[in-house]
């Protein structure tokens, strides 16, 4: 159990849980020198399937805040995926470069290099070309911007957003990419 107030429990293990747990839900604010975490409400959908026989989706969260990743990190856990973090672009490399996610996570602002720039790498590499690929920023991006993420087949989510918003973002582009492969 990651957390509990009240009656609401968040579940980091789905087996633990009952199938139809209320989960509490977190946004991240949008402002980079707030370190806090606003309460979002409640969801009594069911975000995993107790049982289900279908593999648990990888997901790399790419940032820099590790309170922000970490949060990530037990949210989507407690959504059923398997997470895995990286602060910096090039640590975020060498661990897809390991072991492919289903999908990555990324934050536009990093030290050194940003999310974009990793994003470009990844794209020029034939094995990476089609990874699933979710840029979330909390600053507003200019149109060429917009263009030039889009060109390299990357969908953006502007924080802060909620569990149910992320949770169902990364199943679309799953959804995405399983449609591109079958053409």
């Amino acid at each position: 159990m990651l957390g509990t107030r009240g009656r609401d429990v968040i579940y980091d293990n789905p087996d633990l849980a009952p199938p139809f747990a209320t989960l509490t839900l977190i946004q991240l604010a949008a402002d980079p020198d707030k370190r806090t975490i606003k309460h979002a409400g409640r969801c009594r959908k069911p975000l995993f399937k107790m049982g289900s026989s279908r593999p648990t989706a990888r997901i790399l969260v790419v940032e820099d805040d590790e309170l922000v990743a970490r949060t990530f990190e037990r949210m989507l856990g407690a959504a059923g995926f398997r997470v895995s973090v990286a602060f910096t672009a090039e640590a975020a490399f060498e661990q897809i470069a390991q072991n492919v996610p289903d999908a990555l996570l990324l934050d536009f602002r990093l030290p050194r290099r940003s999310g974009l720039e990793l994003l470009y790498r990844l794209r020029r590499h034939e094995r990476f070309a089609q990874l699933p690929v979710l840029v979330m920023t909390g600053t507003r991006l200019s149109d060429e911007t917009l263009d030039e993420v889009s060109a390299l087949r990357a969908t953006v989510r502007y924080k802060p957003f909620s569990l149910v918003e992320l949770v169902s973002d990364l199943r679309a582009l799953f959804n995405a990419t399983r449609e591109a492969f079958e053409r």
